[in-house]
């Protein structure tokens, strides 16, 4: 199709005749359909639809498989509130093409209280009788038998999900229309292509429009619209009588919330910070909207704005959506996120600004009252999680809300853009941009990261702590460094670094808590609690960071942190053994280094990794790497090392100096592979001292190695195993 730009033209041979499906085009039967599109419309999507009805008289058509003057449209409605707002102009143009028609609408219940009113000045509501279902599959072969006993002549989807055309079909309606996407084209009859514009995104009101011309039926009005019910009306003076607002002061109502992603979300303080000025400086009375799921951060607003002409809707007992309707019919001005309150504003013709965070301002573009968008980017990763992008309003400062509430727009200080790839994954979006949040706290603080590892006998044993602190330091604001007792000047080793990020606990560990390495989990939550920070990143003392990941790194933690479901980080690890060459793939391959503070997060077990109250963090991947070194030092003091830290797990008394040790120490190479990557800068000098001879070995892929297999194995069928003895032992 290419370009398409409104007042272009555009020619089509057929072979038969069309109708006219656009406004201000020209119909020539049996030869060329010249196709005008109307004004303000830049995508194309009305030209799509005489593409679609090439060769055929979509009227005509239609009036042969309609066998009665009073046919039955089945209609298929979107299932959230602003997709269902957005359908209204389709809704109102159906009613237009078939007016004698009976209109069901399929719905879920929200919808059909949201549709249930006709707009103020038209007699007749959208729908004329509602058929409601839940998406449990029990519902939907109860949808599918009333279907059939409704009898209807046409269905229209305007949903683009499989089992809505499956619904149609096996309800046996003859005529079913919609769009051929995800794979449902076989179980239509009218199979449609999406319009589509190589320059924006299509709005969805023109992609339901398209139908509804592909249909015949003449689109004279693309606004919005909705009727609100007297008795909610009512409902709302008697409340706003209660909350005792002066109906002198213009009524600016805040909706903060989102049904369906997190990132939409604005953060607390702003929306707290907004109600008050709004308040004060401006005098007005300030509603804050919720639903039944936003009940609870709204009240916790209304109370921390402390203020008495700042009120929230969550006061009340049931929330219907007749009721917000009604709230913002009333409103002078609202303030919403791309939700489904603020397209409900649009259709009650409400002033608005809107904060688009995570969506494309193009996809919900609407054609009612001008509305100021104030937009930032952040596009979802597709490789990962969302959860993690949550936060893309949390650019906007109070001001930018308040100057568009004055009508001076955003102003000069509309934050900078700049592309990234995604902080979780390394994922790069061509033509998106991120915007990080730059890790700010609900006060306006900046975020604060603690570091913290346990150490003991690091000079007897060799362990690269010294390396392992300088990895870490740049990543963190403080350093806690909790030294064991020992006499082999540890203390002294980590005191020469002398940076002033470095707090060293002395500590005491309990020999009593050697079986099963417990004594490592209590020394490293003797550690954490002198740790202050939001979030509180662990390396062990043999584990280095490479200065490659640290930014990564940072703007994970940035992202993750307005979202309280994201309780860790996690990184991936490199095992080296017996040379800074040689890699073990088969140990554990992800573990969280990086953990929320002050939520009960506890070390478990032998320090390896972490839990609350005996479960697994929900935790998220950085992407980054862990060179975990604990297996790469001479062979002398690699047995001293083993035969003392084996001590901690089987309860043997092994003291410093007292070790087993031997001239040469038997690696375990069987599963390992060549490292061909690079290591941590730190890591260098430390490399170029290695005296000790590697152990002969032959390396090569591990997908041709079968002991890395046979480990595998063993390694993921342990807990059967245990569950065997366990049985066995019990018979």
């Amino acid at each position: 199709m290419g370009k398409w730009q409104a007042g272009d033209r555009w020619t089509m041979t057929v072979g038969g005749g069309v109708d006219d499906l656009t406004a201000g085009s020209q119909r020539r039967r049996g030869g060329d359909v010249e196709v005008f599109l109307p004004q303000g419309d830049s995508m194309g999507c009305y030209a799509r639809a005489a593409w679609n009805a090439r060769g055929r008289n979509v009227s005509e058509l239609m009036a042969t498989r309609i066998e009665n003057n009073k046919p039955r449209v089945a209609v298929f409605l979107p299932t959230w509130i602003g997709d269902s707002c957005m359908a209204t102009p389709a809704l109102r143009a159906l009613r237009t093409g078939f007016p004698t028609a009976h209109i069901l609408g399929v719905v879920r219940p929200v919808v059909r209280d949201l549709l249930r009113a006709p707009p103020d000045g038209d007699e007749r509501p959208y729908v004329d009788e509602f058929l409601v279902y839940n998406k449990t599959l029990r519902g939907r072969c109860s949808l599918v038998r009333h279907l059939r006993q409704q009898e209807c002549d046409i269905a229209v989807l305007f949903t683009n999900s499989w089992w809505t055309a499956a619904a149609a079909s096996l309800a046996g309606i003859r005529t079913r229309v919609g769009y051929a996407t995800d794979g449902r084209g076989w179980l239509l009859t009218d199979r449609l292509r999406p319009p589509s514009c190589q320059a924006s995104p299509v709005a969805y009101i023109d992609y339901l429009l398209s139908i509804c011309q592909y249909l015949g039926c003449p689109v004279e009005d693309r606004r919005m619209a909705l009727g609100v019910e007297t008795d909610f009306r009512n409902q709302v003076d008697e409340f706003l009588r209660e909350c005792r607002f002066d109906a002198r002061r213009p009524l600016i109502v805040l909706n903060n919330g989102s049904a369906t992603q997190l990132e939409r979300v604005w953060p607390t303080d702003r929306v707290r910070e907004l109600a008050y000025r709004l308040a004060t400086e401006r005098e007005a009375n300030v509603l804050l909207h919720c639903g039944p799921g936003d009940r609870r951060r709204s009240m916790q607003v209304a109370q921390e704005a402390n203020h008495p002409r700042v009120v929230s809707m969550g006061v009340l007992g049931e929330l219907p959506i007749g009721l917000s309707k009604a709230v913002l019919e009333r409103a002078a001005v609202v303030v919403s996120t791309d939700s489904g309150p603020r397209h409900m504003a649009i259709a009650l013709d409400r002033p608005l600004v809107t904060l688009c965070g995570a969506t494309d301002p193009a996809l919900t573009k609407t054609y009612n009252v001008p509305e100021r968008i104030l937009d930032g980017k952040v596009s979802p990763c597709p490789r990962t999680n969302r959860l993690h992008h949550r936060g893309g309003g949390r650019r906007y400062g109070t001001h930018y809300g308040r100057a568009s509430v004055r009508g001076r727009g955003s102003g000069d200080g509309k934050p900078r853009r700049r592309g990234e790839s995604c902080c979780l994954t390394g994922h790069r979006f061509p033509g998106h941009e991120l915007v990080p949040i730059r890790g700010y706290l609900r006060d306006g603080k900046r975020m604060k990261v603690t570091g913290f590892t346990i150490v003991r006998n690091a000079v007897r044993y060799d362990y690269p702590v010294v390396e392992s602190i300088r990895s870490l330091l740049p990543l963190v604001d403080d350093m806690v460094v909790a030294v064991g007792d020992c006499a082999d000047g540890t203390r002294e080793l980590v005191a020469a670094i002398a940076d002033p990020k470095i707090r060293i606990i002395d500590t005491e560990w309990d020999d009593s808590l050697r079986s099963g390495g417990r004594v490592l989990a209590e020394q490293t939550n003797l550690a954490m609690r002198y740790c202050d920070g939001d979030w509180l990143a662990y390396l062990q003392a043999d584990e280095v960071l490479h200065e490659r990941d640290l930014p990564r790194i940072r703007r994970a933690m940035e992202w993750c942190w307005p979202v309280r479901a994201v309780e860790g980080l996690s990184f991936r690890y490199h095992h080296f053994r017996a040379d800074y060459a040689i890699r073990d793939p088969l140990p554990y391959r992800r573990q969280v280094r990086i953990i929320r503070n002050h939520i009960g997060v506890e070390s478990y077990g032998d320090a390896c990794g972490f839990r609350i109250r005996g479960r697994k963090l929900r935790s998220l991947p950085t992407g980054a790497w862990v060179y975990h070194y604990g297996y790469v030092r001479p062979p002398q003091q690699m047995a001293a090392k083993m035969d003392y830290f084996l001590s901690l797990y089987d309860g043997r008394q092994v003291m410093p100096g007292a070790e087993a040790t031997a001239a040469q120490y038997a690696w375990d190479l069987a599963t390992c592979e060549p490292f061909r990557g690079d290591h941590p800068r730190v890591m260098h000098d430390r490399i170029a001292r290695k005296d000790w001879e590697t152990p002969p070995v032959k390396l090569g892929s591990r997908w041709r190695n079968h002991r890395y297999w046979k480990g595998l194995i063993h390694k993921n069928t342990r807990t059967l195993r245990r569950w065997a003895r366990t049985a066995m032992g019990g018979a």
